[in-house]
């Protein structure tokens, strides 16, 4: 994926979680911090692209055989626990107890920096899952996320045929109005309950019926790679808010 998109996808995110943060409204003493901003923008740009930069300088970065481990979905968290402590030091430079970011916050928003960057090269070429040299483990997404003719019919499909369509969008009402209920008459914590054993149960039944319960469309792998590239590294920038 070209660089710049790295770029202004990192950057806009960044901005509006200062934004919301820091707005009038905003209810809660805990903030995304200028210093925050730049941590995951950079890390969204350049991140994972560390050593692919180097052909900026003319430099052939092939023989660098931790090159494809650290651009890679497993193996980014694992650099993230080293690199880390340089991040740590160098943004909390001319820092106070006011703008200094912990070393959680700082190996948070550097793994949700990584995920983010790897949404967008899905979109192109596809991730390494794990990789060292030559030998990688690529997922793309026509060959692992378009699930809708990959898995149209699973197990439980003979012994319940009728199971579709027609009860799965039963099912996703009947957890819309128990969302709504809850946003309304219960803590947030519950909303996010339900909505996650929704999640789940999507999953389960794909998994029983196949594709077949979404009319052998897409919505698995596409659910699956927005929870994974752009809803889980949402959740680390809220965590990593302090």
């Amino acid at each position: 994926m070209p660089t710049i998109s790295h770029a202004i996808l990192g950057g806009a995110i960044a901005l509006v979680f200062y934004g919301l943060t820091n707005s009038p409204s905003w209810n809660s003493e805990k903030r995304f911090t200028e210093r925050m901003v730049i941590l995951f923008a950079l890390n969204s740009f350049i991140g994972p692209d560390i050593f692919t930069m180097l052909h900026a300088f003319n430099i052939n970065p092939d023989g660098i055989p931790i090159r494809s481990f650290v651009h890679s979905i497993l193996g980014w968290p694992v650099w993230c626990l080293g690199i880390m402590w340089i991040w740590y030091y160098v943004i909390n430079l001319k820092s106070d107890e006011q703008t200094k970011l912990s070393r959680k916050s700082t190996l948070l928003l550097l793994v949700a920096a990584g995920e983010i960057h790897f949404y967008l090269d899905f979109l192109d070429n596809g991730v390494n899952l794990i990789g060292f040299g030559d030998w990688r483990i690529l997922l793309t997404l026509e060959d692992h996320f378009l699930t809708g003719t990959s898995y149209p019919y699973g197990p439980l499909h003979e012994i319940a045929p009728w199971f579709s369509m027609t009860e799965m969008f039963i099912i996703g009402i009947v957890f819309m109005i128990l969302l709504i209920y809850s946003l309304f008459r219960w803590q947030l914590k519950y909303t996010v309950l339900i909505a996650g054993a929704f999640l789940i149960l999507i999953f389960v039944l794909y998994f029983l019926f196949g594709s077949v319960v979404f009319a052998h469309e897409n919505d698995f792998g596409i659910t699956l790679y927005f929870t994974l590239f752009f809803l889980v590294p949402i959740i680390l920038m809220i965590l990593a808010i302090e």
